[in-house]
């Protein structure tokens, strides 16, 4: 008797490092996009990235369960104690993400830290606080290199590999 049922494809060995090297590009470029203080950034970029770094506010609450029972009891517990470390370190890092990406996008038009702190001091004047990222997303980048780097988008972030997708560039 033979055999009639063909041959499985042989799997590639490298399908898992493909998928993985372009998890770990994504990562490397969204970190950079929030956390790094260099390189440039464009108009579209800062539109995704700016209002990601104010739902970091939301990772101290799910992740202490402020939402649950405990939160209604009005003691002090250890609890309550996580819960508001939580909340300082969520802080301080949607104040990061957010000085960030407002300051990569400064570079963008060459412009630098005083930009920033401008706009994030009239920022504490109601109303005059919605200036700041109005001016950065409408703000048009410089076309040519500057002293911030070559080109807006995610230039200065970590160099590509082999496995990133056209998307990467936008």
């Amino acid at each position: 008797m033979s055999d009639s049922t063909p041959p499985l494809p042989s799997a590639s060995v490298n399908a898992g490092d493909h998928y993985s090297a372009k998890i770990r590009n994504w990562l490397a470029s969204a970190v950079w996009a929030l956390f790094s203080m260099r390189g440039r950034m464009s108009r579209l970029t800062f539109l995704f990235c700016f209002p990601v770094g104010y739902c970091l506010l939301l990772l101290p609450y799910l992740f202490t369960g402020i939402f649950g029972p405990a939160a209604s009891s009005l003691r002090v517990n250890d609890n309550d104690l996580l819960s508001a470390s939580a909340q300082i370190a969520g802080l301080i890092l949607v104040i990061w993400s957010n000085w960030a990406t407002q300051l990569k996008r400064a570079h963008d038009f060459g412009r630098g830290f005083g930009t920033v702190l401008l706009f994030n001091l009239l920022g504490l004047i109601p109303l005059l606080g919605l200036l700041g990222p109005l001016y950065f997303l409408f703000k048009s980048g410089d076309p040519n290199p500057n002293r911030f780097g070559a080109e807006a988008g995610w230039a200065g972030r970590p160099p590509k590999t082999e496995a990133t997708s056209k998307w990467d560039d936008l």
